[in-house]
This record gives C-alpha cells, structure tokens and sequence, in this order.
C-alpha cells in the first residue's frame, strides 16, 4: 500500500515525519536514492557482463577497450 511504502522510504531515512504537519525529504536523499540505483546496476548488469566475458576468456582490459569502442559509435 502507499502507506506501507510510505514508511519504508521513513525507515531508509528518504523522508522524515514531522507530526502534525507531514512528511518531508531529507537532505542528500537523491544522493542516496542514486547510490542505491548504482548499485542495484551493477549487481543486475555488471556482474554478469564481468561474469559472461570471463567464460569468453575477455578479460576486464579488453572489457574497457569494447565499451570505449561502443561509445565511440553509439
């Protein structure tokens, strides 16, 4: 429910309450909330590229080389 989902974001400290007047952000909340999306990207992306072009024999260089060419024509 909202309410539930509500006091989770109070739990991870992303808002705060203030009784009688509401709920609030707090400050460096969307740097918290960044930090956890990158993370949450690695573990989902990340590892299993590393884990993928380790059963390819690439190794983490050449893994570079391969994302800096694709940036060049993307």
């Amino acid at each position: 429910t909202a309410a539930k989902g509500l006091n989770q974001l109070v739990a991870e400290g992303i808002l705060f309450k203030k009784r009688g007047i509401g709920m609030f952000v707090t400050d460096g909340a969307a740097n918290a909330l960044k930090y956890r999306r990158r993370e949450r990207f690695a573990k989902q992306f990340i590892e299993p590229l590393v884990f993928e072009a380790d059963k390819l024999g690439v190794g983490i260089a050449e893994l570079k080389s391969m994302l800096d060419e694709w940036e060049k024509h993307r």
